[in-house]
C-alpha cells in the first residue's frame, strides 16, 4: 500500500519489464485506477513465469478489467489474480 497512483505505474512497469522471472506481484490499495492500468497491461504480458496478481482495491473499472484481460489470457502459469473491492 503505497498509493503509487497512475503516474507511478510508469515508473513501476519500467522498473519490472525486465524482471521475466518475477512470479508474484502484490500492488493492493495502491489507486493504480483506469489510467494507470495500460503501463502495467504492456509489462504483465510478457511476464510469463507470473503465478500470482493482486490488484485488490485500486479503483479499477470495466476498461481496466478489459485491458488487463488481454494483457494476462496468455500467462499459462496465472493461477492466482486478485481484483475484488474495485
Amino acid at each position: 500500500m503505497n498509493n503509487i497512483g497512475p503516474e507511478g505505474c510508469n515508473l513501476l512497469a519500467g522498473s519490472i519489464k525486465d524482471q521475466k522471472k518475477l512470479e508474484m506481484l502484490e500492488l493492493e490499495s495502491n489507486n493504480i485506477s483506469a489510467e494507470g492500468i495500460p503501463a502495467l497491461s504492456d509489462v504483465f504480458k510478457d511476464l510469463k513465469e507470473l503465478k500470482s496478481l493482486n490488484l485488490s482495491n485500486n479503483n479499477l473499472n470495466a476498461k481496466a478489467a478489459q485491458s488487463l484481460g488481454i494483457s494476462l489470457k496468455d500467462l499459462s502459469l496465472l493461477t492466482n489474480l486478485n481484483l475484488c473491492i474495485n
